[in-house]
């Protein structure tokens, strides 16, 4: 952009981040990146002290562009591929691999706004009083994160609690780490196991449950409350 009097702000268009992933003279980078319980190589590439023109010059990005994953549906499978991603990062000086792992982690953002929102039920309470209204989702966020810490602080980032009854379909071994579900499930059977089951710990009523009816077992409440999931 030049005019009488002012210097020139633009230089040569810049190539489309698709032109990017496609131009052989800019060379692929491997990085490695964190996610879903290890480290992944990725390959990338990167354009950087390019003037956006939204903002009217004002805003120095760099482009990045991710590869294409590959990955099979499963062991014999055919080799597939996801689409490519490109990321506009607004810290020109960035290192590229703290754009990549700054992107891979915004799925557990995602993750903790549907935990906060739909198990938790943050936004959801019924009040009318303003200092309520501000107080109540600031309370559940704080019961939220609290919940997250104990259970890293007991399991570690990557523990999960001692599963029971876990139904077929799970496959507990293609778990990362513990869900809130988990943690939730966790703390009920910690804090009301003991108080609503119907087994008697002293065995003081055990003459009586060995006179029962066949049609009539002994069914213990807090399997039914305890184990069940909160979503």
């Amino acid at each position: 952009m030049t005019g009488p009097g002012r210097k020139r702000v633009y230089g040569p268009e810049a190539p489309t981040p698709e032109e990017i992933r496609k131009e052989d003279t800019i060379a692929w980078q491997k990085i490695a990146a964190y996610t879903s319980g290890k480290s992944h190589e990725f390959r990338v590439k990167t354009l950087k002290q390019l003037r956006w023109r939204a903002s009217g010059g004002k805003h120095i990005v760099q482009i990045m562009v991710i590869a294409p994953l590959r990955y099979r549906l499963s062991m014999k499978g055919p080799l597939l591929y996801r689409d490519p991603a490109y990321l506009i990062c607004t810290d020109p000086d960035l290192a590229p691999e703290k754009i990549l792992q700054a992107y891979l982690w915004r799925w557990d953002i995602e993750i903790n706004f549907r935990d906060e929102k739909s198990i938790m039920g943050t936004g959801q309470a019924q009040v009318r009083c303003p200092s309520a209204v501000k107080a109540v989702p600031q309370m559940m966020v704080a019961a939220y994160a609290l919940l997250l810490l104990a259970g890293v602080k007991n399991w570690g980032v990557k523990g999960i609690p001692q599963p029971r009854n876990i139904p077929k379909w799970q496959k507990q071994s293609r778990k990362h780490r513990a869900s809130a579900n988990d943690l939730i499930k966790q703390l009920r059977y910690e804090l009301w196991s003991d108080s609503i089951s119907s087994i008697n710990l002293s065995h003081f009523v055990d003459d009586e449950h060995q006179k029962r009816s066949a049609l009539n077992p002994i069914i213990p409440a807090y399997s039914a409350i305890l184990q069940v999931s909160s979503s």
